[in-house]
């Protein structure tokens, strides 16, 4: 959110103002966007349907003296309106995103989601051809979301469904990393199959570190 209203920042959903506001708002909806109609004469009219800004937002709360955001009330700072002086405030806020997260069954990790490898795909082909020129940009955004081959998108279907077999068979990262690296099935993972892959990391971690303590001991 900007400090003033107005300005280019995603639509934010009303609020409730915590109930321990210690000027009397507490438990009202606090609109974080102004009507899409407002009376003739109305101070902020030409922020019609737009947010209100931090400013307008701390105004409602009644944490200033003006109404407009631009004095605050007694010794409050900045970190008294985000809950560090005890107060409710922001603090127990969570964002969609989080609660989504939260509400879903089991971890969530970017590796299982196969979108996660075609961007990959796409964003190392555009590398390797833009100049610089934003029409050559475009043209090339446009040709490269249609080339990715089926077949190496099913790869990418393939190597999140490894990590997540992986992961459910108890791999931490690293372990899981070099497994799904290692496995090149197109079956889902068994035990069996990271019962071999773990000496194996043990192996390469152990060799790697050999190898750092030779190069320490050399310089």
């Amino acid at each position: 959110m900007n400090v003033n209203p107005g300005g280019k920042v995603p639509e934010m959903c009303d609020t409730i103002i915590p109930f321990d506001n210690p000027h009397g708002q507490g438990g009202k909806v606090q609109k974080m966007v102004f009507d899409a109609k407002l009376p003739d004469g109305h101070p902020y009219k030409q922020f019609e349907g737009l947010l209100k800004g931090m400013k307008i937002v701390l105004a409602e709360h009644r944490y200033t003296k003006d109404g407009k955001g631009k004095t605050l009330i007694g010794d409050y700072e900045e970190s008294d309106m985000f809950g560090d002086d005890g107060n409710d405030n922001f603090a127990g806020e969570k964002s969609q995103l989080e609660l989504v997260i939260k509400a879903a069954p089991g971890m969530f990790h970017p590796e299982m989601n196969p979108i996660k490898y075609f961007w990959a795909w796409i964003k190392r082909w555009f590398q390797e051809r833009s100049n610089g020129n934003w029409q050559k940009a475009k043209d090339l955004v446009v040709q490269v979301l249609r080339l990715c081959p089926l077949a190496t998108i099913c790869q990418f279907f393939w190597c999140a469904n490894h990590y997540a077999c992986f992961y459910r068979l108890g791999a931490t990262g690293p372990i899981a990393e070099f497994a799904v690296k290692w496995y090149h099935s197109h079956y889902g993972a068994q035990a069996r199959d990271l019962d071999i892959a773990r000496p194996e990391w043990e192996k390469r971690k152990a060799k790697v570190h050999t190898y750092k303590k030779t190069a320490t001991a050399v310089t």
